[in-house]
């Protein structure tokens, strides 16, 4: 009987230690999830945010996020997923604590292959009680992914910025009263002549003008993010913006 009882704990033993080597480990299960940048000013409306998701080890089954702002000073109206998750839906629900509840889900059963990129684009009212030169936090909360066996998934969180202004929109000259610094909701060819000069070093940008013609780069939707930096790529996306052949991702 001793010797069978103890026949009965190594295969136990043996089972258990197959079981945990054939999943993979909690590094290996990682996932990131990330929110990117944003802008509209007061009182506007759809204005997109994407979210992205990194798996470069895992196909994933769903997605369930909350993406929260700081000062609840935006409304998501709507959401669309990508060319990344064809056969996927998208659903919002807003949330009393200022966050919006985002599932991602297929009902005919697809998973979103292993690699990394955009998933779902947000699209956001602006509140008019904004204030019309800050950014707010846009942060991942309550993150649960499931991979194509229905395990979970750790989720690493990369957040974003939502800014209440039009990047882009930078002679000051054409500014409304009550906001004296730069910009009139519009990106002109005024805009255009003041980033060359920024550009070519023949004036000095206020803090507002440096923020606002500091626009992303690339073709969307896989535009890198503002540098830092004003040079002539920008000049030439503002260009572009003012002809009305690129948004460049909505800024």
């Amino acid at each position: 009987m001793v010797r069978r009882r103890f026949s009965i704990i190594l295969l136990l033993i043996v089972f258990t230690d197959a079981f945990l080597i054939s999943f993979p480990s909690g590094t290996y299960s990682q996932v990131t999830i990330g929110i990117k940048e944003g802008s509209g000013i007061p009182g506007s409306a759809h204005h997109p945010v994407g979210v992205t998701l990194e798996n470069v080890n895992n196909r994933v089954k769903g997605v369930k996020a909350d993406v929260c702002d700081v000062g609840n000073y935006l409304a998501c109206s709507g959401c669309e997923v990508t060319n990344r998750v064809p056969g996927f839906s998208c659903s919002i629900n807003e949330l009393e604590n200022g966050c919006v509840r985002v599932l991602l889900f297929s009902t005919q059963g697809f998973l979103i292959e292993k690699g990394s990129g955009p998933i779902v684009t947000l699209y956001y009212d602006v509140s008019e009680e904004a204030p019309s030169t800050a950014c707010v936090n846009l942060a991942p909360d309550n993150i649960k992914i499931s991979d194509e066996f229905g395990y979970s998934l750790t989720a690493l969180l990369d957040t974003g910025n939502f800014c209440f202004l039009i990047r882009g929109d930078v002679y000051p000259r054409e500014s409304p009263p009550d906001n004296p610094i730069c910009g009139d909701g519009v990106v002109g060819m005024y805009d255009v002549v003041e980033e060359i000069n920024f550009v070519m070093g023949i004036v000095d940008p206020s803090d507002c003008q440096t923020v606002r013609a500091d626009v992303p780069n690339g073709i969307p939707p896989y535009c890198d993010p503002p540098n830092g930096e004003i040079t002539i790529f920008d000049a030439l996306v503002i260009i572009d913006k003012t002809l009305g052949k690129a948004n460049c991702c909505e800024y």
